[in-house]
């Protein structure tokens, strides 16, 4: 287990192991921005929730998703 403290944050994301091959580089040094700032930037400009589940799970669970990865994808998303 390891504890970070991180000063002067806005967004946090908590991601199952299943939304590895998203949301890291290929030599997982890196969060892949191609992921992460597209989501962040959607969720951000949502106004129901009902919409932003239904964005996600389009995109985490269809068939192309399923081939990377069929593990489950869980993926917590606040905004402060």
């Amino acid at each position: 287990m390891r504890f970070t403290r991180f000063e002067d944050f806005d967004t946090i994301f908590l991601m199952s192991d299943g939304l590895t091959n998203f949301a890291f580089s290929n030599n997982y040094q890196y969060l892949e921005k191609g992921f992460i700032l597209p989501i962040h930037n959607f969720l951000s400009a949502q106004k129901t929730q009902t919409r932003a589940c239904r964005a996600l799970a389009n995109t985490l669970d269809n068939s192309q998703a399923r081939k990377l990865n069929s593990d489950d994808k869980t993926l917590l998303w606040a905004q402060f």
